[in-house]
């Protein structure tokens, strides 16, 4: 597992998904860490998805739908926004 940052922070996606693929993985889950479906999940993601598929057309880069979209990620934030104190 290794975390990769769209902007701002090192190591960026492709150099990331690059480390993993020299240790020997050939599929990567991409999990954006994200709360919704924003303009870096909708857009960027896939567009670099994209140019890693063809630049590595061997290895599998799976892009999944962002944390925030899970229905046990809302209970969590609900219960925390429900919270006193």
């Amino acid at each position: 597992m290794r975390c990769a940052f769209l902007e701002l922070q090192q190591p960026d996606l492709m150099a990331a998904a690059k480390d993993i693929v020299a240790a020997g993985a050939t599929h990567i889950a991409v999990v954006p860490m994200f709360l919704g479906m924003g303009r870096h999940a909708r857009e960027d993601l896939p567009r670099l998805v994209g140019e890693f598929g063809r630049e590595m057309p061997s290895v599998v880069m799976e892009l999944r739908a962002p944390v925030g979209e899970d229905a046990r990620v809302l209970d969590q934030i609900a219960m925390i926004c429900a919270a006193e104190g």
